[in-house]
């Protein structure tokens, strides 16, 4: 049983939980729950950074909200979500998209400076 349990990060939706006696996490979004080990952790964060969602945002052929999906070791079920998921996800796994945060120099600015 868990007795040492630290929030490692929370948003609206969900949060990860860790649990110091065995090391395990938990993390909850919405109505999904996964437990992992220390490695399926890590493994889940990897593969949720890589996913392209303009991919499968431009690829997929079902007609539903939700068309990024997530394949289970279970043959029958894939977990399915939307952009704005993905990107919940993202800033739960405290993943950081390079492309959003891209530093410009001062050229790149376009409006005045007002000196005081």
């Amino acid at each position: 049983m868990c007795k040492e349990i630290k929030i490692v990060s929370k948003i609206k939706d969900g949060e990860i939980l860790k649990c110091n006696t065995c090391n395990s996490f938990t993390l909850t979004y919405r109505n999904l729950f996964f437990e992992f080990s220390p490695p399926e952790f890590d493994n889940f964060k990897k593969y949720i950074s890589k996913i392209d969602v303009n991919y499968w945002e431009d690829n997929s052929c079902i007609k539903t909200k939700r068309k990024v999906f997530i394949p289970t070791q279970q043959e029958n079920l894939i977990l399915m979500f939307h952009k704005k998921e993905i990107k919940d996800l993202k800033i739960l796994l405290n993943i950081n998209d390079s492309e959003k945060f891209v530093i410009l120099n001062s050229n790149q600015i376009d409006f005045d400076i007002v000196y005081n």
